[in-house]
């Protein structure tokens, strides 16, 4: 695995100064620092990546362990209402079956909650962070496209 992660490292350090080196003008030490700057923003974004999953994974306990104890708890009051009298048995069976349904509900709604992924960044966007200044000065395709669309718009 760790043969796998320095070869990929590798070949990504070869491809961003290869573009770097064709885009721009820049030395060979200034693209050694571009490189270094992106890797340890790759790192970065790597362990955001596995804090992402344990709170991910802690939330979803956390959600389905208190949806578990608030159930028991519904349920052994109304079973204390029925034993009492004070509820019929048929109500407190329907209360039940609801609850049930609404802690299904309330399950996947935590599940789509949580594949939302929010304030998670990816290599593409730190590149094109990086890439900025070279897209606006360089010839970058993206570059030409954005000024046929603001020249269109102002006349």
């Amino acid at each position: 695995k760790n043969d796998w992660n320095f070869h990929w490292l590798a070949i990504a350090s070869m491809q961003i100064e290869a573009r770097s080196r064709a885009a721009t003008k820049k030395s060979r030490e200034e693209i050694m620092q571009d490189v270094i700057l992106h890797s340890n923003a790759a790192l970065v974004n790597r362990r955001r990546s596995f804090h992402y999953f344990f709170l991910r994974l802690v939330t979803g306990f956390a959600n389905s362990e208190m949806t578990m104890v608030a159930e028991t708890a519904i349920i052994l009051i109304l079973g204390m209402q029925a034993l009492h009298g004070k509820l019929p048995v048929s109500s407190a069976a329907g209360i039940i079956t609801a609850l049930r349904s609404l802690k299904a509900s309330h399950e996947k709604l935590t599940t789509i909650w949580l594949n939302v992924i929010e304030g998670y960044t990816s290599l593409l966007t730190i590149a094109q962070v990086f890439d900025y200044a070279v897209r606006k000065g360089g010839d970058d395709e993206d570059s030409d496209e954005e000024d046929e669309t603001t020249e269109g718009e102002d006349s």
